[in-house]
């Protein structure tokens, strides 16, 4: 297993403990708790130290809050988090390229 699946296998466990999420959430379940998150974060300051963790701004923090939100139920529904981002940052190199010959 890869560091990305065992920090969303992590995330996930965490998730569970806290009452966060559950085994087999549903679709209107994923997108409400996804949906709070990305009020949070749009609630945030840029410039604003976090008063969780001081290293980073209250912006940056939501969103890092949004990518466990997103490996935790990613990792619910048995997906290999490395191999998906994988494919999709492949295919947004295909993407780009097919955009860049566009513009020549």
């Amino acid at each position: 297993m890869g560091v990305l699946n065992e920090w969303a296998r992590k995330c996930f466990e965490y998730a569970i403990r806290r009452g966060k999420t559950r085994i087999g959430v549903n679709h209107e379940e994923l997108v409400r708790g996804i949906g709070e998150e990305f009020v949070e974060l749009c609630m945030a300051d840029r410039y604003i130290k976090s008063k969780h963790v001081g290293w980073l701004t209250e912006e940056q923090e939501e969103m890092v809050d949004l990518m466990i939100c997103c490996m935790t139920e990613l990792w619910n529904q048995g997906v290999d988090v490395e191999k998906a981002l994988n494919d999709k940052i492949l295919l947004n190199k295909k993407r780009a390229e097919r955009c860049r010959k566009e513009t020549l």
